[in-house]
């Protein structure tokens, strides 16, 4: 993606972080006794404590016994969830991310006015939350979520493609019902006006269609049931099926289900490995979601999983949302159907790991029980539950992301001359990836947001929360503690 040159916040500050340890994410190393100097919202200095000079008048930060990383980066979200309004900005969702040291969101999906509205509120300081990259989410006809653009064509999907870059949309995301015509249509277009094309594999479309043509991302490893599909010898019996299907979107669903079910009786991993090793060839990443596969996988075992104490911040409409839980299970059929596939899902993820695919990390909030902010950190938690070392993770939430975007000369190190985007640990996130829970301080576009400050941010958020939040923990546990969707049924395998 193209590289952006971020300006400073109108609220950036003169910053002296003293005698820090840097958390170094390419090398996965440390770096004890730095002070780090921050000016017009960049990074200015980094060097030995001892030998970096600073103005009297900057705000100095003791970093004694401390850990600075660079911001994270939560590279799936949906800002505002399924059942608001269009134009219903929730400002209280951004002020989750800081709080989490989120200072970048990829938002991949909503109406389209209020994302925009909402990235120009954040940029001019209005609102205090992350720098956010917005994509424009197109479907076929009928689409299967009312904010995402359909098209029934490919002209359709050229002239969408174009609507979407002149209205300032970064990427464009592909969805899972586009035809062939559109799809490839869509990406050609594309790459014309220069954005990527990043999302779903359409059910139309090969996996390695998509990364011929050039699709560079693909989120949930294909959604659980396009990679299953593409790693079975019934792909082509799969599309005629659902091709056949009633044009709607509960009957192209079941039969994407069904097809699904099918594709999961022929599952062929030496077949699966090849297809992942094409994408890694062609460079195409992925945002796996681990932890919402996991929740979508246990509301599908539990139909109304506990709610716990981060539910105080939210909104009832998001709540609401996860109690009509449209991705829960009704049958036992439906159980065991969503217990297999996520047992292909783990596979999949698995051989991706072994074929060194990219990986991004991204939680897809507000899906149920994905809590926005919070879930970046069970997301990366449970990446390395799958296999994943805490500093891959970490990179893919960090310096993976700013790789990925084209900002790596703006972001995703603790560097002389790139953006104060940053997170202030108490503890050693390359020990324990669980670290990265222990916020002392965020520091976005050169704003310091001190403990104080993250803490106050929280308040606000559950004092406008309309939840009428029963937890009496709210007022006094640690809102980022870890916490871990388990799935008291399993499938079986690693």
């Amino acid at each position: 993606m193209a590289a952006t040159a971020f300006p400073a916040s109108c609220l950036a500050q003169s910053i002296a972080i003293e005698d820090v340890t840097i958390v170094d994410v390419q090398r996965g190393a440390l770096q004890p006794g730095r002070t780090v100097l921050i000016e017009d919202g960049r990074i200015s200095v980094v060097g030995p404590a001892a030998q970096v000079e600073f103005p009297s008048d900057v705000k100095i930060v003791d970093g004694t016994g401390r850990f600075l990383m660079p911001g994270l980066w939560d590279m799936h979200v949906h800002t505002i969830s399924p059942g608001f309004a269009p134009g219903a900005a929730i400002d209280d969702l951004a002020a989750l991310y800081l709080a989490n040291g989120i200072t970048g969101v990829r938002e991949m999906g909503y109406y389209p006015e209020t994302t925009l509205e909402l990235r120009r509120r954040i940029d001019d300081g209005t609102i205090p939350g992350p720098r956010m990259v917005i994509g424009g989410m197109v479907d076929g006809s009928p689409a299967e979520w009312p904010f995402a653009i359909s098209v029934s064509s490919a002209d359709d999907a050229r002239a969408v493609v174009r609507r979407l870059k002149e209205q300032g949309f970064d990427f464009v995301k592909a969805y899972s019902f586009l035809s062939r015509e559109a799809y490839f249509a869509l990406v050609n277009e594309a790459r014309v006006v220069g954005m990527p094309v990043v999302g779903h594999i359409p059910i139309t479309v090969s996996a390695s269609e998509a990364a011929e043509a050039g699709q560079v991302g693909i989120e949930h490893l294909g959604d659980m049931y396009t990679m299953a599909i593409a790693c079975s010898d019934a792909e082509e019996d799969v599309r005629s099926l659902v091709s056949a299907s009633p044009e709607t979107r509960e009957g192209r669903v079941e039969a994407l289900l069904a097809g699904a079910d099918l594709a999961l009786k022929r599952f062929d991993r030496e077949k699966c490995r090849s297809v992942i090793k094409e994408m890694a060839k062609r460079g195409v990443w992925q945002t796996p979601t681990v932890f919402a596969m996991q929740a979508v996988t246990a509301s599908a075992i539990e139909y109304s999983p506990p709610l716990d104490r981060r539910s105080c911040y939210l909104p009832k409409t998001i709540l609401d949302f996860w109690r009509a839980d449209p991705t829960g299970a009704r049958t036992e059929l439906d159980v065991q159907r969503r217990l297999a596939h996520f047992y292909i899902y783990r596979s999949v993820m698995k051989l991706m790991l072994e074929e060194n695919v990219r990986m991004l990390a991204g939680t897809d909030s507000p899906v149920p029980n994905v809590y926005p902010g919070f879930a970046l950190h069970d997301e990366l938690e449970a990446m390395v539950k799958f296999g994943m070392s805490p500093v891959d993770a970490l990179r893919a939430a960090t310096s993976a992301p700013a790789e990925f975007l084209g900002l790596a000369n703006e972001l995703g190190a603790v560097e002389a001359g790139k953006a104060a985007d940053l997170v202030l640990l108490s503890q050693n996130p390359l020990d324990d990836i669980n670290a990265i829970r222990a916020i002392e301080a965020v520091i976005s576009k050169g704003r310091m947001f001190s403990r104080l400050d993250l803490d106050s941010l929280l308040a606000e958020a559950r004092d406008n929360s309309t939840a009428r939040c029963t937890c009496s923990e709210c007022d006094t546990a640690d809102p980022a503690s870890p916490h871990t969707i388990g799935l008291s049924r399993t499938a079986g395998g690693n």
